[in-house]
This record gives C-alpha cells, structure tokens and sequence, in this order.
C-alpha cells in the first residue's frame, strides 16, 4: 500500500517543473566562418582550431499541456493506491474467517476429546463389572471379550480425537499467532445476516473489498487508455535557460546566453508504438473487466453456499438436540431396568454408544452453525467489522 501511495507522487511530479545543470570540459576542433577569418591565419594555416572549451547550462523546464497524459497518469495510481487499500482489507477478511475457523476447530477439539475420554472411561467401567460377573459366576467370557473389543475401538476414537485437537492448536497458532488459552463458544447474533441469500449477494456486490479492489483497479486502466491516447496531443512547455561556455564556436574568451522559449513539440511518427501501447492497455481493461464480472459469481456462490450450510446445519440443530435428550434419558433409564434386573451389564455400552454419538452429533452441528455463520460474513466482506 505504501509502494501504491508513492506511484501517487511519482505520477504527480509531472506537474512540477524539471531543473537540469549541464557541465561540460574537453577539447573541441572548429572550422567555421569565425576560425577562417581569424586575423593570425595566413595561407598556410588550417581552417580549423582546436582549443580546450568549458560548457554549462542550466535549464528549467515546465510543461503546460501534455494532452492530459500527467493527470490521467496520476489519476490511474490514485485509483491503485485506493485499490491497494480495498485489497489489504480482503485480506484482512481472509485471516479474520481463517482465525474464526480455527477458534471453533479448537474448542470442537476439546469437545470431543472430552467426550472421547468420557465414553472412555464408561467403557473401563463396564470391563472391571464385567469381570467381576465372571469372577463370581454371573457373567460370561463372551460378554467380557466384546467389552474388550469395544474398549479398544473406544481408545483409538479418542486418540483419533487428540491428533485433530492437535491439529486445530496448531491451526490456531499459525492464524492467530500464539497458543488457545480458555476458549468460549461466541454466541453470533442473527441480526448480523441479511435476511436472505439475495440481500446478502446485492450488499456483497457493493461493498466486498476484493471486488472494490478491482473496481478500482479497472478504473485505473481506464485512466491509463486515457494516458496513452495524449500522445496525439501536443506538448507544450515553458523552457527557461541560462548558457556560459569558454572558447565556444572557434572564438576564444567567455559567451553567454540566457532564453525563455514556449516550446510545442508534436510528434509525427515513432514506428506505431503510440497505436501498439493504446491498443495493449484497452486490451487490459477488457481483462481486467472480464476478472470483475467472475470474482463478482464467485463471490455471489460463496455467500448461496454458505447461506445453505448455515440453513443446513441450523435445521439439523432440533433433531441433534432431540437424539441427544432422547439417549440421556435412555441413559437414566438404564440404571432403573439394571437394578431390577431386567438389563444386563453389557447392555450399558449400546446405552453409553448412543450417548456419546449423540452428543458428538450436536458438538459437530453447533460448530458447523456458528462457522457457516461467519462464513457468511465473511463472503460478504464483513467479518472483521462483525467481530
């Protein structure tokens, strides 16, 4: 954004006038009118001298009229810095909803772990009773056996577990820069989406950074046709200079000089480039068009895709939370049928499947809502203002 800012005062400098000093020491051999008139030179003597001659000049120029080409010029990198500025933020945008992904990654991790661990320990607890059954006589080494299987496939689902927590810490560190510490689920309020899909992609036209900073960057080439088209304009300047040579023009001894020139140049023919460098910057606006028109579909898909997982994931809330009730209450119900001896022991891991399945379905959509959220936000270029 700096580097655009300073393309400004690059431009602008157009407008301000160019002081050049000339000095200029050597040897010059002249023949002209003066050196074969000189009164020492007899018939013999060549036409020509050759005497040490200083030179300098000092020339002011300021341009009054280029065809417009300084102002379009800098027209074209204000437009730049302005789209450098709209690019800064959508990236600002990206690391914001990368953040965002990662927050939630992190306490989904934790989440699962500690359901993982949970139904972890449920698992233990049946195998010592089921043991204990088989000790005294009451239970069988089947029932034992699958409560082993079960125990082991119970480890390897939290280990599973710990390796994606890891994983989303190591998310997070690389988006925020520094380990999760406490984290707390936010609480996104529905007042912040528009009310549907179609609002979203209307406001997201207008106001996403990623599609402003093309905007502008089309207007910059727009400026920049206008730039390579006052090449058929004349130039006109004010040139001011002041001259002093010594032994200049074959006469020995100081002269000097002092103009103040309005100065037109029109250029006749430079081999087409004028037409070649028009032709290549309108072709680059008709690109740069074409890049806008597309960034402006995917950013319309983006919002629609994450308008329906947000739909999606919010429809599929009541039933996950409903399934959840549904196996705690299986859960409590199971201690009543145990201790009236209508449910076996190894009936408990069913039971305690359900649960932990269950509550892993509603962890998983709750995650998935709050995200779709801020990916919508995000979509439309509003996340970082939201947050």
């Amino acid at each position: 954004m700096r580097a655009a800012g300073f393309g400004v005062d690059i431009a602008g400098a157009g407008f301000r006038p160019t002081i050049d000093l000339r000095v200029a020491n050597g040897v010059a051999r002249t023949n002209n009118s003066t050196t074969r008139a000189r009164t020492e030179r007899d018939h013999e003597d060549p036409q020509s001298i050759f005497l040490y001659r200083f030179e300098s000049s000092l020339t002011l120029s300021q341009m009054l009229f280029d065809g417009f080409g300084t102002a379009s010029r800098r027209n074209s990198a204000m437009a730049r810095q302005q789209g450098a500025t709209f690019q800064v933020m959508g990236v600002e945008e990206g690391v914001a909803l990368r953040a965002v992904s990662a927050y939630l990654s992190v306490l989904q991790g934790r989440e699962l772990v500690a359901l993982g661990e949970a139904y972890l320990g449920a698992h233990e607890r049946v195998l010592l009773g089921l043991r204990a059954q088989l000790e005294g006589g009451a239970g069988t080494q089947a029932d034992v056996d699958q409560a082993q299987g079960r125990l082991a496939l119970a480890h390897a689902t939290v280990i599973q577990f710990k390796g994606g927590l890891a994983d989303a810490e190591a998310g997070f560190r690389e988006a925020v820069g520094s380990r999760p510490a406490e984290l707390v689920m936010p609480m996104p309020r529905p007042s912040q989406l528009p009310a549907s899909a179609d609002d979203a992609v209307a406001e997201a036209l207008k106001s996403h950074p990623g599609l402003k900073a093309l905007a502008e960057s089309a207007r910059a080439l727009e400026f920049d046709v206008r730039a390579a088209g006052a090449t058929g304009y004349p130039r006109v300047s004010l040139d001011l200079m002041g001259t002093r040579s010594e032994n200049a023009g074959g006469t020995k001894g100081p002269t000097g000089d002092a103009t103040a020139m309005l100065t037109i140049t029109y250029n006749l023919y430079r081999g087409g480039a004028e037409k070649a460098t028009l032709d290549a910057t309108r072709a680059l606006l008709n690109e740069s068009r074409l890049r806008q028109e597309e960034s402006g579909r995917l950013v319309e898909q983006g919002i629609r895709v994450a308008f329906n997982a947000h739909d999606v994931s919010q429809a599929r809330m009541p039933a996950l939370e409903d399934a959840l009730k549904s196996a705690q209450d299986a859960r409590k119900q199971f201690d009543d049928r145990f201790e009236a001896g209508d449910a076996k022991l190894i009936d408990l891991l069913g039971v305690e499947d359900q649960l932990f399945q269950a509550s892993g379905g509603v962890v998983s959509g709750r995650t998935s809502t709050t995200l779709s959220h801020y990916q919508i936000l995000g979509a439309m270029g509003r996340l970082r203002s939201s947050l």
